[in-house]
């Protein structure tokens, strides 16, 4: 990615829309009210065949809109949306605000504040509260997994170094799990990543993300910042159904298992999980039978690491120094 001018914004917001009318005024609300004011907006609109173009025209001409670009055939993924707003994009930092999704004021502030403080990391990510698709909080709902660790719980900050976020992380979940709730430093993209994650229906973001933490440290910050609008049907709902999200994981597991040594016991328990998800997920037996093959002859994945998953998370209870995924969680 370019580098940054002095005359560029600070922050570059793309905003990517596809069918989310009723939803983009509270959107582009919810970015012009941020305290932070250092920023473009690009808007992209994937083809949208409802009233997303009337909504879009009423804020074509604000001050801070940089660019309105209208697909006239639908892209196929949303990550071909985040590679042309990414090439659009001035700004030093970069966050890619879905359409259906909104934040508090304070987000961009406290994002940039941090990554300014912090140079040597790349992304900085909040916690997020989750919506329904009529804005009413789900307060049941707790996407971070913060409950189990009361240190977060009571905000602030840590700060992770690349390799160690990358192991104890992001190799076992999607932690960085709402683009919305995320700013990263746009020199820290690599283009050619995109060759794979606009591929990806279900783990482009998971896989996008370990790219880039593999060039720098990781911002968690303890404050539900953003809003993540929850619907009944979503892509990663037909995923999992699919059985896409499972095939997909397998690629991000190798993908991380590539950039930093893993050790064997974390890729044995990986593997048991990534089978377990597989019995559990409903599938029809063909299609299973299909995904256990892949996992075999993709990652090496047989039933010695179901049942070796199993006795370790029989014996954890009594043996604290083993590892599980949410033991090893940072």
């Amino acid at each position: 990615m370019q580098s940054v001018t002095s005359n560029c914004p600070m922050v570059s917001v793309i905003v990517p829309n596809y069918n989310y009318a009723a939803l983009l005024e509270e959107r582009f609300n919810s970015i012009f009210s941020q305290t932070f004011t250092d920023y473009e907006l690009i808007i992209l609109d994937d083809a949208s065949t409802d009233a997303s173009l009337s909504v879009i025209e009423r804020f074509r001409n604000h001050p801070q809109v940089t660019a309105v670009v209208v697909n006239s055939e639908n892209s196929g993924s949303p990550f071909r949306q985040w590679q042309k707003g990414l090439e659009l994009a001035r700004g030093k930092y970069v966050w890619i605000a879905e359409a259906d999704d909104s934040a508090r004021s304070a987000f961009l502030q406290t994002c940039v504040e941090l990554l300014e403080a912090h140079p040597e990391a790349v992304v900085a990510y909040t916690g997020s509260r989750c919506i329904t698709p009529n804005g009413h909080i789900l307060k049941r709902e707790d996407f971070d997994g913060w409950k189990s660790f009361p240190a977060k719980c009571k905000g602030g900050y840590e700060v992770f170094g690349s390799e160690e976020f990358l192991r104890h992380n992001l190799y076992w979940r999607n932690y960085v799990y709402n683009a919305s709730g995320t700013l990263f430093r746009r020199d820290a993209v690599r283009s050619e990543v995109f060759a794979t994650v606009a591929q990806m229906r279900n783990c482009g973001d998971w896989y996008f993300w370990a790219d880039m933490i593999s060039r720098g440290s990781v911002i968690e910050i303890y404050e539900k910042l953003n809003r993540l609008r929850r619907h009944p049907s979503s892509v990663t709902q037909r995923g999992t159904r699919s059985g896409r999200v499972i095939e997909e994981d397998m690629q991000v597991m190798l993908f991380i298992e590539s950039l930093i040594p893993i050790s064997a016991y974390r890729r044995t328990l990986r593997r048991g999980e990534l089978l377990k998800t597989l019995r559990r997920t409903p599938l029809s037996r063909n299609r299973r039978a299909e995904l256990r093959r892949k996992a075999r002859e993709t990652v090496g994945a047989t039933s010695l690491h179901s049942r070796l998953e199993r006795l370790n998370k029989l014996l954890a209870p009594l043996f604290p120094f083993l590892v599980t995924s949410h033991r090893d969680r940072l």
